[in-house]
């Protein structure tokens, strides 16, 4: 039986300037099972993990460190495999939803096996008036490739906030070879092929978790090429 209901994953990588916003929505985090707190250092140079260590440090919280820098998909793979809770979901660091998902996405995979569900970021109509033309078109194309060269038919892929049943979890993510942005691809693609049933919750992303990282017009590009190494690979794969 495991010691927890819930294990949150929190990728870490640089977060020196974002460990207050952290822990103000950490703290706003509430609970009617028990839950552990895992934090993968994925090659930090700013002292934010030395930190945390000092800040964060309770029973229920775990710290692991890549030995370098490896990116989103290695950092998570490495907390899944970390993971105690018979549970496990994983999100950024600057926990970009309100605490009530939390609840809401654990309340709908509790008590289910063989069970991955996704968020799927909802935009309020001030984020929808803001979005540039492009990203929206980009978006599109994106999830119409994954549908219908890839075969993956899901909402939204790349939303960053996912929980796994963790027996699932530990099965896909310990297949996985990827470990940049395009990880989330293999994982649904892993899901698949493994018999997980994939499901759906939709999540509003709070607006102040400020800009995204993501180049649009070079990223998705890069992230179509990985996703065509992958399905590649995975077809001669045996799992």
């Amino acid at each position: 039986m495991s010691q927890y209901d819930l294990t949150i994953v929190f990728p870490v990588y640089n977060e020196a300037r974002r460990i207050d916003l952290h822990k103000e929505r950490v703290n706003e985090l509430s609970f009617k099972h028990s839950v552990q707190i895992v934090y993968v250092n994925d090659g930090s140079v700013d002292g934010c993990f030395e930190m945390m260590k000092q800040d964060l440090s309770a029973d229920h919280v775990k710290f692991v460190e890549n030995p370098r820098n490896l990116g989103k998909g290695g950092a998570v793979r490495t907390g899944i495999e970390a993971s105690d809770g018979s549970y496990v979901l994983f999100t950024d660091f600057d926990v970009p939803v309100a605490p009530e998902v939390f609840e809401g996405i654990f309340k709908q995979i509790y008590g289910k096996e063989q069970t991955v569900i996704i968020g799927v970021r909802k935009k309020t109509n001030e984020v929808k008036k803001s979005e540039s033309r492009i990203r929206k078109y980009l978006s599109w194309g994106f999830q119409s490739f994954l549908k219908w060269v890839i075969g993956i038919k899901v909402t939204d892929s790349q939303c960053g906030f996912k929980i796994f049943d963790n027996k699932s979890g530990k099965e896909i993510f310990s297949r996985m070879k990827t470990n940049g942005f395009a990880f989330d691809v293999e994982m649904l693609l892993l899901a698949q092929r493994l018999g997980v049933k994939v499901e759906e919750y939709p999540v509003v992303i709070l607006e102040d978790c400020g800009p995204s990282t993501i180049n649009i017009f070079v990223d998705p590009f890069k992230m179509v090429i990985e996703i065509l190494k992958i399905r590649w690979r995975l077809i001669f794969a045996k799992v």
